[in-house]
């Protein structure tokens, strides 16, 4: 969060942490790099709207999993466009190309 300060100033982050005892096993560094492109994703998406958005980080355990959900305030995705999401190179930022969700 902390990579982010510089724009936090007009974001209001919500935790919603429950079952902490679980925890995620993986690769750290791959976890990191996955949690800060969520979260600079949704940081840039509140860019466009006007007043303070909202981040919402939730971690729960349900159906024997561990399930960790970022949300924000910002303005979406066209509904057309939902089907692309996990495909290579697949953007609705205007001057970006990434891996994007896969």
């Amino acid at each position: 969060m902390f990579l982010f300060q510089e724009k936090l100033y007009k974001v209001e982050i919500e935790w919603a942490l429950s079952d902490t005892e679980r925890k995620v096993v993986g690769k750290r560094n791959l976890f990191l790099k996955a949690f800060f492109n969520l979260l600079k994703n949704a940081i840039e998406a509140m860019d466009e709207i006007q007043g303070k958005g909202k981040i919402r980080i939730e971690h729960y355990y349900k159906y024997g999993q561990i399930h960790i959900k970022v949300s924000d305030t910002g303005v979406g995705i066209f509904e057309d466009k939902l089907k692309l999401l996990g495909t290579p190179f697949f953007s609705t930022k205007n001057e970006e190309i990434g891996l994007g969700l896969t």
